[in-house]
């Protein structure tokens, strides 16, 4: 209930009734968040985001709609908006990150977190739990769990891009450890190891 969040009521009556009592201040949010989501929470501060204190879960999330976010996933703003100091601002250097055409009309291409916010199960984009680190989770990752089916990974799983879902993109089969090292290697190409 409201409470979980909120504290607890009498202190908002005793207070006038004021929305003083909302925890969000000063990290307080990601302590408060934790409570439900710890992994999720635990990832995210590892992040950059976290470390420098430019994004918060409320940035991303409506603490009171729990199945939806304030953003979708094939909106890109968010991002951009602070990456263009990096030069992510133009369509230009979006194609020359991704590797992929810019695209702002949304039809799943070039997403920012396509790549930065992979599912952690074999569940479809829109819905389950992300990787909230914001890095990409390189190929070799989904061997190195050694499970079948695998854990999706950047270049292959579940993410719309290489599964099958858009008929002119290649498909890469994520529960394959030859397609998962090949595909490493091109990361690592262009990327980096």
């Amino acid at each position: 209930g409201c409470e979980e969040c909120h504290g607890p009521g009498a202190l908002h009556v005793r207070n006038g009734g004021r929305y003083a009592l909302f925890v969000g201040e000063g990290g307080e949010t990601e302590a408060l968040c934790g409570r439900c989501h710890p992994q999720t929470v635990a990832d995210f501060k590892k992040s950059a985001h976290a470390m420098e204190g430019v994004l918060g879960c409320l940035e991303c999330h409506d603490p009171h709609a729990r199945q939806t976010t304030k953003r979708t996933y094939t909106d890109n703003q968010l991002c951009l908006q602070c990456h263009a100091y990096q030069g992510l601002g133009t369509e230009a250097a979006v194609r020359e990150h991704t590797y992929h055409q810019y695209d702002p009309a949304g039809s799943g291409q070039s997403r920012c977190t396509l790549c930065h916010m992979v599912p952690e199960g074999r569940t479809n984009q829109d819905g389950g739990s992300h990787n909230h680190s914001l890095m990409p989770v390189r190929p070799i990752e989904s061997n190195l769990a050694g499970t079948v089916p695998a854990p999706p990974n950047s270049c292959a799983g579940i993410t719309g891009c290489h599964d099958g879902s858009i008929i002119t993109s290649p498909v890469f089969d994520v529960d394959n450890p030859d397609t998962n090292e090949r595909l490493q290697i091109l990361y690592d190409t262009r990327y980096g190891s």
